[in-house]
Formats: C-alpha cells, sequence, structure tokens
C-alpha cells in the first residue's frame, strides 16, 4: 500500500527531467471527450502482487473545483492516475466504483472517492463458455480468447507471458470473466493483472527483486522496513525448525473422547 500527498501538477517537467522530487502522482477524470485535472489533497493506493485489483481512495475539497469538475464526480467516471516512485512509472487506469461520499468540515465540503483499477472490470462481464477448443488449448491461449471474446474493448496482450500447459477442461458457467481469471491463477499458479489496458499474466516465481534483504531491514511485526521500495511478488526469509523426540502419557478418565498435546503445533502446521 502507497499513502503518499501529491506534488503540485507544475512539478511534472522537473519531476521527469531533473527528478527532484522521488514522488509525483497526478489525478485525471476523462469527460467522454478529453482528460481534465482534479486537484486532489489526500490519496491512498492499494496494490499488490497477489491481488489484480488496484485501489484507490482519494479525497477533494470542493473549494478547489470548478462547476464542470465536480459534476466529473461520478459513478463509473474514468481515472488516470498518473504514479512515479523513485523513477519507477507506477501509472494505471480506473474507475469510479463507489457514489462519492460527501464530508461537511466547519468551512467547507470534501468528497470521499473509491475508484478500482481495470482488473476490475472483469466483474461486470458474464458469459458461458467452456475450453479447450480447437486451436485453442494452452492457457494462455485460452485467456486471450476469453477476454476478446467476452472482456471490455481495447484490451492488448502484450503482458501475456506464454504458459503452454494444457487444461482437460475448464467452464465458465455464466460466471464473470473475474471468476474464471481467478480460477485460472489458483490452478497454475501465475498471477493476473491489467495494467493500462494490457493483460498481465506470469509466473510470479520469475519476478524476483533486485532489494537485498538484511536484518537492518527487518522490524518486529513487520517483514521490509519502511524505507525499502515494494518487493516485486513475495519475500522469502529462509529458517530452520528444531525438534526433539519427547514421551507424552496422559491417564484417561472414563469416557473421555478428547486429549491435549503437550507443545501445540506451531501455526500452519497440523491446524
Amino acid at each position: 500500500m502507497r499513502v503518499f500527498a501529491p506534488i503540485p501538477d507544475t512539478h511534472v517537467a522537473w519531476y521527469l527531467t531533473r527528478k527532484l522530487h522521488p514522488f509525483y502522482f497526478r489525478l485525471q477524470l476523462h469527460d467522454g471527450v478529453d482528460w481534465v485535472n482534479i486537484p486532489a489533497f489526500t490519496y491512498r493506493i492499494t496494490d499488490t502482487a497477489r491481488n489484480p485489483v488496484t485501489g484507490l481512495t482519494f479525497q477533494v475539497k470542493t473549494l478547489a473545483l470548478s462547476e464542470a469538475q465536480e459534476d466529473l464526480l461520478t459513478l463509473e467516471r474514468r481515472v488516470k492516475c498518473t504514479h512515479y516512485v523513485e523513477g519507477e512509472d507506477l501509472s494505471f487506469l480506473a474507475r469510479i466504483k463507489t457514489v462519492p461520499r460527501t464530508i461537511q468540515t466547519a468551512t467547507h465540503k470534501i468528497y470521499d472517492i473509491t475508484a478500482y483499477g481495470e482488473s476490475y472490470d472483469a466483474t461486470r462481464f458474464r458469459f458461458l463458455d467452456s475450453y479447450p477448443k480447437t486451436g485453442i488449448a494452452t492457457w494462455s491461449e485460452i485467456i486471450q480468447d476469453a477476454w476478446e471474446r467476452y472482456g471490455p474493448s481495447g484490451i492488448t496482450f502484450a503482458g501475456l507471458e506464454a504458459n503452454t500447459d494444457e487444461p482437460d477442461f475448464i467452464i465458465s458457467p455464466l460466471g464473470t470473466l473475474y471468476e474464471f481469471m481467478e480460477e485460472i491463477a489458483q490452478r497454475t499458479g501465475w498471477v493476473w493483472k491489467v495494467v493500462n489496458s494490457d493483460l498481465k499474466f506470469f509466473d510470479p516465481s520469475t519476478k524476483v527483486s533486485d532489494i537485498e534483504i538484511t536484518n537492518s531491514g527487518i522490524r518486529p511485526g513487520s517483514l521490509i522496513d519502511e524505507g525499502m521500495l515494494e518487493i516485486a511478488n513475495v519475500v522469502f526469509v529462509p529458517a530452520v525448525f528444531e525438534s526433539e523426540d519427547f514421551n507424552d502419557e496422559q491417564v484417561a478418565i472414563d469416557g473421555q473422547a478428547q486429549y491435549f498435546l503437550q507443545y501445540p503445533p506451531r501455526k500452519g502446521y497440523g491446524e
């Protein structure tokens, strides 16, 4: 999850050419013809490698809006988030998915708005179909066919990596395209996400972070130090379990059917 205060829009040229600022954020809404800048004063981006949907929550003061800008704060409005962190382009497209909430202060009104990235659009499309078909047998071929037939328009497939495994059978019984993709992800162990209208589908084990994890970067209750960049997917910390054999004797009471372990099992083992 990334939470930052936005940099003024006038700084973007300096940022992109001189990199004077570690963070840059610009929010725009589409009016049906072009993108219109919206002066958000706070925002929060929730984005993890394992969740295909990027979440965006932002707040806007009505005092900073023109009437035309305020009219754009509507359900299903397209959102463009231009976002750079330490030189890395993390920009994405989204859509307002909840009715904007109004917060009244003593002096002005604030809109609190939630939008979801393009992956969430897959929940809007239901279809009935099954695979494999003639000429469409591998996981990657099935995914591209399903999105071309039943998904939103304008999706590209540059990030669709080749998974040549062939399933025996998979069906969408009038389920959503999102549910279909989640089943494929579960069966393959691969990850999917739509970023800037391009469908990504890849093996997460091939996305290795270039960040070295040391003891100094680990703090109680958290794996990664706050100052470190986002890890590509998962960080594995090696560990060794030590155990010793022991005898445990318990005297049974007549009719007893439940016994307790001398040492409770570790979380995730035997539970």
